[in-house]
């Protein structure tokens, strides 16, 4: 989070200019203490950047400050940027992190059809077995139309991806492969000859 004083006192260095009341302070006030600080620091200094150049290509003596929806425009387009580079580095590509993009999830359903928490104990149907169910995220959602959000995003939290990218430590074993690990591992009503 942004502290306001700090950010108007950037904002004062950079363009020369101090935010007040009767520039619609309270507004910046709400924008700038929601807003992630690095962000918001690189967005001004690019701005400030950008505009010194248009000066210069002008011959204009000063530059002048950006308004409230400038800075929100360029400030939610380089957040956005920042959270799909988080991402790809954690191996998602910009797609959900629970499923990969590909709208569905290998979960273990109990008899209800809810998904079960492998990870630890369970005791699950005499028949069980890792099946597909539909992710939270809005393929998820394309997947199966008719499944509740709160369902789906229970198969999120309880499911395994189709398969892990490359950087990942369970790389190269499938979702599948880590629900059999861990029925292996967990499930206390097993039958003997499983």
């Amino acid at each position: 989070m942004a502290n306001f004083k700090v950010f108007n006192d950037k904002f004062a260095a950079l363009f020369r200019k101090r935010i007040k009341d009767d520039d619609g302070g309270q507004f910046w006030l709400n924008f700038v203490e929601k807003a992630d600080w690095a962000v918001l620091e690189k967005v001004l200094e690019n701005i400030a950047d950008d505009k010194e150049q248009q000066r210069r290509i002008s011959g204009k003596a000063y530059i002048v400050a950006p308004g409230l929806k400038e800075l929100q425009i360029d400030y939610f387009s380089s957040w956005h940027k920042k959270r799909e580079d988080e991402r790809r580095q954690n191996g998602t590509y910009g797609y959900c992190s629970h499923c990969g993009g590909n709208g569905y999830v290998f979960v273990l359903m109990d008899e209800h059809k809810r998904a079960i928490d492998v990870t630890k104990p369970f005791k699950a149907p005499l028949y069980a077995g890792p099946q597909l169910a539909a992710c939270r995220c809005r393929m998820g959602e394309r997947f199966d139309k008719q499944a509740p959000f709160d369902w789906r995003q229970h198969n999120a939290q309880y499911g395994f991806p189709l398969e892990y990218p490359t950087n990942h430590p369970n790389h190269p074993m499938s979702g599948d492969d880590m629900i059999r690990k861990y029925m292996q591992e967990n499930w206390t009503n097993r039958p003997i000859d499983r």
